[in-house]
């Protein structure tokens, strides 16, 4: 894996999931959840990247990002809208679903990840008095090294990712869903909503 891999995975896997300000607006209603999803893969040097924080009130913040290497920037497109109600529901409904709360907590992979393609999805939700953070590390398990990461992770940390992601399933279904609807796209600079 050449430099430039190298510092882009480990950018994006060690990103906090949101840190949300702005100072233009009133204070904003507290955060229900904050979604992350990225997409690696290094044989046709991709790399794709969706964030999305609601908010309690419905509001939410989407930001979808494709970058093409040996570009070293990407392509981000912004939007922000209200879900109403009905969304709000099935919201509410998919967060709670007794897999989901008892999924376990999620931790990453040892770095460097050698694999050509992978995927990582995060949920982050309020549970109890603090934020709960969900998520699964997938890939093609015919194409890693047993000495390597992800290959090399645990048996225990594996099946954590496998059972996050059956729990998670329903909800990583709804963000695609959302990402497909039409909402609208805001100037691509109000960029680092989901990401420092």
């Amino acid at each position: 894996m050449g430099p430039i891999l190298k510092s882009l995975l480990i950018a994006a896997l060690h990103v906090p999931l949101l840190t949300i300000q702005d100072a233009q607006s009133p204070p904003k209603a507290s955060r229900l959840i904050s979604i992350g999803e990225t997409r690696f893969d290094f044989l046709y040097g991709v790399m794709l990247n969706s964030c999305m924080v609601v908010r309690t009130d419905g509001r939410f913040h989407l930001e979808t990002r494709l970058q093409k290497l040996p570009n070293t920037f990407s392509t981000p497109h912004v939007y922000e809208a209200t879900f109403d109600s009905f969304q709000m529901t099935r919201l509410q409904s998919l967060l709670g679903a007794q897999d989901l709360l008892n999924a376990p907590s999620f931790q990453l992979p040892r770095l460097p990840v050698t694999v050509p393609r992978f995927a990582v999805f995060q949920l982050e939700r309020q549970k109890s008095d603090e934020m709960r953070t969900n998520g699964y590390v997938a890939w093609d398990e015919r194409t890693g090294h047993e000495t390597e990461s992800p290959d090399a992770s645990p048996p225990t940390l594996k099946q954590q990712w496998q059972q996050s992601r059956a729990a998670l399933n329903p909800m990583e279904s709804w963000f695609h869903e959302v990402q497909s609807l039409k909402w609208p796209e805001i100037k691509a600079t109000d960029t680092g909503h989901c990401v420092d």
